[in-house]
Formats: C-alpha cells, sequence, structure tokens
C-alpha cells in the first residue's frame, strides 16, 4: 500500500503467486494501512468466495535510527528478521499436524513475483 496516513488506507488486489500450500491460487487479499502518531496499523485479508479464510494484522511503532535503539531491538529479540519466518513455520506446522489439506504448486506455475494490480481502493 502506498500513502499510508490517519484517514486509513484500503485496497483489494487479486492472489497471483501460490504462497501457501494450505490454500489455492484463487481469491484475493484486502490490505489495509494506517498511520496514527507513531503507530502503524496493517492487515491483510484473504478472501475467497466472499469467506476471509486467512487474517493477520501487525500493530508497529516508528522507532528513530539510532545505534541506542538498534542495540535494543537486537538484545530483545524484537529486530530479529528470522522472527516472522519462524512464526509462519511454526504456524504451518501447526496446520500440519491438525491435517489441513495440502495443495502442491501446478507445474505450470510461472510467476515467481508479483507487484500487486490494485482492483480497488477505499479511502
Amino acid at each position: 500500500l502506498k500513502n499510508t496516513h490517519q484517514n486509513g488506507n484500503s485496497q483489494k488486489t487479486l492472489k497471483k503467486l501460490f504462497v501457501s500450500p494450505f490454500y489455492q491460487k484463487k481469491g484475493y487479499y484486502h490490505l489495509y494501512s494506517k498511520k496514527i502518531d507513531r503507530k502503524i496499523l496493517i492487515s491483510v485479508k484473504y478472501i475467497i468466495d466472499n469467506i476471509t479464510v486467512f487474517s493477520a494484522s501487525m500493530d508497529l511503532e516508528e522507532i528513530k535510527f539510532k545505534n541506542s535503539n538498534i542495540l535494543k531491538g537486537l538484545i530483545t529479540f524484537s529486530l530479529f528478521p528470522g522472527k516472522i519466518w519462524i512464526n509462519i513455520h511454526l504456524q504451518a506446522l501447526f496446520l500440519w499436524l491438525k491435517k489441513i489439506a495440502f495443495y502442491k504448486v501446478p507445474k505450470s506455475e510461472k510467476i515467481k513475483h508479483s507487484f500487486g494490480n490494485k482492483i480497488s481502493s477505499n479511502k
């Protein structure tokens, strides 16, 4: 999303990539962001046939880029880049243990990256 501002920014974008083995490649994403002072709120909803099948959100705080903040973040692991990767795979393990159906990457899959093309916008 571009232009995150206090009024919030929302858009829908088609799902183009096969990202997760737990979902087919159809539907769309509803993206939302809002900035309030130094707080940034973001959310992603994955919608198939008008049903939200996945939802994730984060409440972030903007911090000044200086050595003491970087050191503090590294000590508390809040700036650990692998944190998100670990959490994604941990949640995938939980879904696998629940015996959720898997979808294989289609052999015709050629798209390796994507830029979201806006299909609608609400401000």
